[in-house]
């Protein structure tokens, strides 16, 4: 007799813990997910301004638009040209600059719970942007 009333104990222990759990995975997956999308807009935005150093083309409007190209080539597909914002002067010594904006959408439900939550006062989308500065050669 004693025995099954353990059973039905840890059933409920089981029930009130696994909300707990799913919400710490979900978590987990969407920070892992993030980080490893913000990495990638980063290395892409070093990849697309070292091919503006080297002022590709001989004018600022074709080493921009290279510039904007390598990016969107090194992040996999997570990055369009709308995302990104190059300087190229051309001039040896001047400052090479490309940033670059990402609207991160969440691949789990937990935003949509926190927002409900919340009252609609957290944003949909987590915003990632980066900055890269080089000295034009």
């Amino acid at each position: 007799m004693g025995r099954r009333r353990e059973s039905a104990q840890s059933l409920v222990e089981f029930s009130l813990l696994l909300p707990i759990f799913l919400v710490l995975v979900m978590a987990v997956c969407d920070f892992g997910w993030a980080l490893r999308t913000y990495i990638q807009i980063t290395n892409a935005a070093r990849e697309g301004a070292r091919v503006g150093v080297v002022c590709p083309g001989g004018n600022a409007t074709s080493a921009q638009t290279q510039m904007t190209n390598a990016a969107v080539d090194k992040s996999s597909g997570i990055l369009a040209s709308a995302n990104i914002t190059p300087t190229a002067p051309c001039a040896t010594g001047q400052d090479v600059i490309l940033s670059v904006s990402y609207d991160y959408a969440y691949i789990t439900p937990l935003a949509g719970i926190a927002r409900t939550l919340s009252g609609n006062n957290l944003p949909a989308t987590l915003h990632m942007s980066t900055t890269t500065k080089m000295r034009s050669e």
